[in-house]
């Protein structure tokens, strides 16, 4: 079973025994979970890293750092991908259970932990897990959504912003070319010439300066950048 196939839930379970970290794994991978060990909390960032797991069972008695700083260095890892751990101890005062949950767990299961309690646990936690991804791939949607909105709108108002002194450019240009064997050059077409050009590099200077995104209607349901509103 690839351990990076999309569709199954990975889990890494930190124990610093082993028998009982292998037991675990046992029951998990018996419904259908993909799971890695770590019997420290170094082993754990470190197969964190490898695994990328969905959940992590982390035990907070654990040699050289306790359970409650492993879980507050996953949780910075994780700070743009959420990963839910569920803490596991035989400590059960409230004292623990607060400092914990101020680690950032997102569970506490104490043992002896019932077998059927904690699945219930692990499959509340993925569940969480799925719908916070769901949550952020909507959600970067809907950012792209509206970057292709503002760039339609864009794209409205540069042309029509800019479309009409540009053919008054045109059509001066060509007025003063059919001028030119007869050795007449029209002031008039000059004036239009020189004052749609600075229209335009009015319109492209205040684009640069868009400090907000503001929209007016255009023609429908056709919305366009509104300039003064958006400087």
């Amino acid at each position: 079973m690839d351990p990076n196939e999309e569709g199954i839930d990975r889990i890494l379970v930190v124990d610093d025994d082993p028998i009982n970290a292998e037991l675990l794994k046992t029951k998990l991978t018996s419904l259908g979970y993909v799971v890695t060990t770590a019997h420290s909390a170094e082993e754990a960032l470190d197969a964190d890293r490898k695994a990328r797991p969905h959940l992590i069972l982390l035990d907070v008695v654990l040699p050289e750092m306790s359970g409650f700083e492993a879980c507050r260095k996953l949780n910075e890892t994780h700070k743009d991908s959420y990963v839910p751990v569920i803490l596991v101890t035989s400590m059960n005062d409230v004292t623990s259970k607060i400092r914990g949950l101020e680690s950032g767990a997102y569970d506490y299961v104490t043992k002896p932990f019932d077998a059927q309690e904690l699945l219930a646990r692990v499959r509340s936690a993925l569940r969480t897990k799925r719908l916070y991804d769901e949550l952020r791939v909507t959600r970067e949607k809907l950012i792209e959504a509206e970057k292709l909105a503002a760039l339609a709108e864009l794209t409205i108002t540069l042309h029509h912003e800019i479309n009409n002194p540009l053919q008054a450019i045109v059509l001066s240009a060509e007025n003063m070319a059919g001028d030119l064997p007869e050795g007449k050059v029209s002031k008039d077409d000059i004036d239009i010439i020189l004052k749609s050009c600075a229209r335009i590099d009015e319109v492209l200077k205040r684009i640069v300066n868009l400090k907000r995104v503001r929209s007016a209607r255009y023609l429908g349901q056709t919305d366009m950048l509104d300039l003064d509103k958006s400087i």
